[in-house]
């Protein structure tokens, strides 16, 4: 029920920033936003607050991020307060994101490696899966210090396996079947 109420959220605030042509810095600034939900305990307990007054949560909104995010950002997490909605903050970015995604024909990469990738790396990326797909690609880095080395990339529902591993596993199946 609550992923369906973001999703209303969500597509309310894009449609609302859409018009102004500010989705993306929109976009960027509930990216940063879902990464305060995920990294901050004392964030989540505060959006998650019963006790404080709306007033109070928006006074406290507006110190923290007025400099930092888009005025819109900052008036859309005042009526996400007003309509005690606050507490679905993280699952409003992460639909807003979905929308955003869709509307800018982008899909996320899931890029899976031992160590960060460089900057080169990531573009050779975006181009040859974005040739792949015909889509924008958007890499979201996960490091696996498990991975003995390579690189696993997942889009949607496939997975691009050029990890070590598996190009162990290959060449043990190639030299059994010979």
């Amino acid at each position: 029920m609550s992923v369906q109420v973001a999703q209303r959220y969500a597509q309310a605030c894009f449609d609302w920033v859409d018009e102004a042509k500010l989705s993306e810095a929109v976009a960027h600034d509930l990216e940063q936003l879902r990464d305060v939900c995920q990294n901050s305990d004392s964030f989540r307990a505060f959006i998650c607050d019963p006790v404080m007054s709306a007033d109070e949560k928006k006074t406290i909104v507006t110190d923290l991020f007025a400099k930092k995010l888009k005025p819109q950002t900052v008036t859309f997490l005042h009526f996400l307060i007003d309509k005690s909605r606050l507490d679905l903050l993280e699952a409003v970015c992460n639909a807003y994101e979905l929308i955003y995604m869709q509307s800018t024909d982008t899909v996320e990469a899931i890029v899976t490696s031992r160590t960060e990738p460089t900057a080169t790396q990531l573009d050779l990326i975006k181009t040859r899966f974005g040739k792949i797909t015909g889509r924008t690609v958007k890499p979201r880095i996960v490091i696996d210090p498990h991975m003995s080395g390579g690189i696993k990339i997942q889009i949607d529902d496939t997975i691009y396996d050029y990890s070590i591993e598996n190009k162990l596993k290959k060449f043990k199946r190639a030299v059994i079947n010979q």
